[in-house]
């Protein structure tokens, strides 16, 4: 949820909070990212999805949008 949410937003709803929303997601269909695997074991991850999504991007300097 780090990415999805604004840093106050992120904060105020750390642990459980964010686990539910992060839960919700999921249930709605939404591919949320995805996993690694190495020899049939999970070893990473990464989120995926539209940067509209993505909050955190919108005010990111370093990360700012490449083309439209």
């Amino acid at each position: 949820m780090w990415w999805r949410l604004t840093r106050s937003e992120f904060e105020r709803c750390k642990g459980e909070q964010n686990r539910r929303a992060f839960r919700q997601i999921v249930l709605s269909g939404e591919i949320p990212g995805f996993l690694a695997y190495y020899d049939g074991e999970p070893i990473g991850w990464v989120c995926v999805g539209p940067r509209e999504r993505f909050s955190a991007l919108a005010r990111s300097r370093v990360l700012a949008p490449v083309d439209d």
